[in-house]
């Protein structure tokens, strides 16, 4: 499959900036909406995965090329490309949603860039991701960091200062023993939003002023609309205020 040389562009998920919420019931609503549009987003990146497979197969007549297996890729959601050597598949069994928590500016370069490899080195070489969502104002953030400590890496309470909401792959794999999901930092993943952490102890940290939040599809905010899907889908996507 990573040898086949027809471009794949996969449609790219208008993910929301949440940092600017400020109340755990109004960040559940806004997780809310995010999750719905992602749902609704997810059917077109597998049409585009199909029309790919199409394209493929008819590039491979053409040449005379041997036929390669893109059954997968053609049956389920992935968040990469066939290009990359293998296919994360999106996962849509709960949880289909899970937590990242991570420092301000990590927070901020994985949304804008729609990867997790920004998470420090000191939280380790792969992601530990927890279905805790940071809405849940009575979660100790020593819960947060306690599976990074069992791994002998050096996150404190403090580092807890924002989060990223991702979909659940089949990449992430289950510790039971501490209760997160295990993911490599490497490779592109939508990144569906990121704010503040309200748990009761958090450390209260202030955004950067910068360039407003966006998302690698350059839709950017709550009300964004995911690149090259339909104007009729997006026209009533706002998030509460």
């Amino acid at each position: 499959m990573a040898n086949n040389c027809l471009p794949y562009n996969r449609l790219e998920f208008g993910g929301s900036s949440l940092v600017q919420v400020e109340h755990p019931d109004q960040l559940q609503g806004c997780l809310r909406e995010v999750l719905a549009r992602y749902r609704i987003f997810v059917p077109y990146v597998l049409t585009g995965q199909r029309a790919w497979v199409f394209g493929a197969r008819e590039l491979e007549r053409l040449l005379g090329s041997p036929e390669k297996d893109y059954q997968e890729f053609a049956m389920r959601a992935c968040v990469n490309h066939p290009l990359d050597g293998y296919i994360e598949y999106i996962q849509s069994a709960h949880p289909d949603v899970l937590y990242v928590y991570m420092p301000v500016t990590a927070a901020r370069n994985c949304f804008e860039n729609q990867t997790l490899s920004h998470i420090p080195s000191h939280f380790g070489d792969v992601v530990l991701a927890t279905e805790i969502p940071p809405y849940r104002f009575a979660t100790n953030v020593e819960d947060i960091v306690r599976p990074y400590r069992d791994r002998d890496q050096d996150v404190r309470t403090v580092d807890v200062q924002r989060f990223v909401a991702v979909p659940r792959t089949d990449r992430f794999v289950y510790d039971g023993r501490n209760a997160v999901w295990v993911r490599t930092k490497q490779g592109p993943i939508d990144v569906l939003a990121y704010g503040r952490v309200m748990f009761w102890n958090a450390v209260r940290m202030p955004e950067k002023k910068g360039k407003p939040g966006s998302s690698s599809g350059g839709s950017g905010g709550a009300g964004g609309r995911p690149q090259g899907m339909p104007a009729m889908l997006g026209s009533s996507w706002g998030v509460p205020s």
